[in-house]
């Protein structure tokens, strides 16, 4: 069996929630299912299966695994259709990446880009109505 401890088949009644933690178990370190998938991979590429139909086979044996070991149906079509309608994770650009938008002018392609005033404040200043801090050896002479 699995070293993943069973969840309750109530304890995600959210399909959404059911999916993170699809994505979160950790299929590298269970043997169990790792012993049943090499078998599973091997058959597929011996019936000339292409990368990814046996994707899609691996997939739907961690589905199948997941429901199995933890009691929470999780239907593959269903979780591939959420997944391909989730917004893509904006990447981290480095810092060339940025140094290179910047040079060619496309700043409005750099995240959290904001446009920065030319000028200075034009409202009227303030005067201090703080008193100044004694310095230390003035604090140590009047002390």
């Amino acid at each position: 069996m699995s070293d993943a401890e069973p969840v309750t088949a109530g304890a995600a009644e959210n399909p959404t929630d059911v999916y993170a933690q699809f994505e979160q178990y950790d299929f590298d370190a269970d043997i169990a299912f790792q012993n049943g998938l090499a078998s599973i991979v091997v058959g597929a590429q011996e019936q000339g299966k292409s990368e990814d139909e046996v994707a899609d086979i691996v997939g739907r044996a961690k589905a199948f695994y997941f429901s199995r070991t933890t009691g929470q149906a999780l239907d593959w079509d269903a979780y591939r259709t959420h997944k391909a309608s989730r917004p893509a994770e904006a990447r981290q650009l480095s810092f060339n990446e940025i140094v290179e938008l910047v040079k060619s002018g496309q700043t409005h392609l750099v995240p959290n880009n904001k446009t920065v005033p030319e000028g200075l404040n034009n409202g009227p200043s303030t005067t201090s109505s703080a008193t100044a801090r004694a310095k230390p050896w003035e604090a140590a002479v009047s002390g």
